[in-house]
């Protein structure tokens, strides 16, 4: 993790000035709205740094000459992941709030003022992330339902999270660098936002949500691709960092409901696969399943008010992968735990014989 100094801040007199912070790599796609949108969010002193990731479809290239002009931006030759990428842009921010984007984010218009009204509301306000909002770029439905969860989470499971999110997500420049900035070892390329939110609660300040400070999400995704988001990127090394930090518990992670229905999951798949054998089983995997589908109740709700019945009853069976995908990460992440403690048992052990045996093949030296 960084360990540099913060650079001094300025006031502007409209207020906080902020420093939004944009990492892309390989952001073709989305990268002009992006900036387009931060561009017209934001004041005319703060500050827009576009990190540029090593990216090699040129798509800071792409960017108007009106656009370029408005924002500083920074190259890094290689790609260095999200975290050290962010850090770059903090490194030369001026502004007392860093605000981080993604690159596949377009803010809405409102979003930098109401980030700059919260905190200079409070003045020990130290954190907020904010929301996708509703309407998801991409209009196909595996899309449409990846997008609308995370909507649909950020505006239920309470007001303060234990992690931040760089998606859409502000912090005070003397918090960031106090706690060390994020990560650029472990947790550099995955969750990097998730670790560094833990350091932020454990410093003893608050990661407030403010799902009102939003933005259109403009990533698409497959089957194929939410599955390996979903577990390669996101279940497994979070569940790694639980197990790091002594299982964590997180609101938006580990609440009640998110609980149940992975087991309500689990418990549909395991008496699936005894219902050979013990017929009856199949008997437990409807009652699970109901069980499921009660719990996630308030998700079925918001997803029929916004796209309609049909469209949420489509839904739960990608739910159900999802879910599914959670708990097997966790299981992943324990299994690797448990395997990488038995490896280095073992290799101690050799490396102990063999120290044993070269003392024991050694001449002995005489008295």
């Amino acid at each position: 993790m960084t360990s540099e100094s913060a650079p001094k801040s300025e006031s502007t007199e409209g207020g906080l000035r902020l420093s939004v912070v944009i990492p892309a790599f390989n952001s073709r796609a989305s990268i002009e709205a992006s900036i387009r949108a931060v561009v017209r969010a934001a004041g005319p002193d703060d500050e827009i740094f576009l990190v540029d990731d090593g990216s090699t479809d040129g798509c800071v290239a792409t960017l108007d000459q009106d656009l370029l002009a408005r924002i500083s931006a920074i190259t890094s030759p290689t790609n260095i992941g999200r975290g050290p990428a962010r850090n770059l842009g903090a490194r030369l921010a001026t502004g007392e709030v860093l605000v981080f984007v993604d690159s596949d984010v377009a803010i809405e218009e409102s979003a930098l003022e109401r980030f700059r009204a919260a905190f200079m509301a409070n003045p020990e306000r130290a954190a907020i992330i904010g929301a996708y909002d509703d309407h998801p770029h991409d209009t196909g439905r595996i899309s449409q339902y990846r997008n609308l969860l995370h909507h649909h989470i950020h505006h239920t499971h309470g007001s303060f999270a234990s992690h931040f999110w760089t998606g859409i997500g502000a912090v005070r420049k003397d918090v960031f660098f106090e706690v060390g900035g994020l990560d650029t070892g472990k947790w550099a390329r995955e969750i990097e936002d998730v670790e560094f939110g833990h350091r932020i609660v454990d410093a003893g300040y608050a990661i407030e949500v403010m799902p009102d400070i939003c933005g259109t999400h403009y990533k698409s995704f497959t089957l194929r691709s939410m599955v390996r988001l979903d577990l390669r990127n996101r279940a497994i090394p979070w569940s790694h960092l639980m197990i790091a930090s002594r299982f964590r518990s997180d609101p938006f992670v580990t609440s009640p409901p998110q609980v149940l229905s992975a087991l309500t999951v689990a418990l549909v798949l395991l008496t699936l696969l005894i219902t050979p054998l013990f017929p009856l089983a199949g008997w437990g995997a409807l009652i699970a399943f109901v069980a499921f589908l009660l719990v996630n109740a308030s998700l079925w709700k918001m997803l029929a008010n916004r796209r309609g019945l049909g469209f949420a009853l489509l839904c739960i069976p990608l739910h159900f992968i999802h879910t599914a995908i959670s708990g097997f990460g966790f299981v992943i992440a324990i299994g690797q735990r448990v395997w990488e403690a038995v490896l280095g048992r073992r290799l101690s052990q050799r490396a102990s014989r063999r120290k044993r045996d070269q003392r024991s093949d050694s001449p002995e030296t005489p008295s």
